[in-house]
């Protein structure tokens, strides 16, 4: 082994990548943060910090995973016919509050 392997993986300390950042009201507290690589699903954690909630190809997958995560802030229990009406609903508000 080199001399120079020092164990640690990974970027390096204090680099950074290329980033945007999506922040809108109608999705808060949650961001979406797009790098050359994937979407990324971020809301706020402990002191502010931002906890990743997944990974994505696509910004379809991203509004897919806000829509159930709003599911399951409203608790309840469903058939699965009125799930379906209030997931496609909170899908469609979804699109027109960001005039999709």
């Amino acid at each position: 082994m080199s001399d120079s392997f020092n164990g640690r993986r990974g970027r390096q300390k204090g680099q950074t990548k290329d980033m945007i950042i999506i922040k809108d009201p109608v999705f808060a507290p949650y961001e979406i943060h797009q790098d050359k690589n994937c979407y990324t699903l971020v809301e706020p954690g402990y002191n502010d910090n931002m906890v990743a909630v997944g990974y994505y190809n696509t910004i379809d997958n991203v509004l897919d995973t806000l829509v159930r995560n709003c599911m399951v802030n409203k608790k309840g229990t469903y058939t699965f016919k009125e799930y379906m009406v209030e997931y496609k609903q909170i899908t469609n508000d979804f699109k027109q509050a960001l005039n999709l």
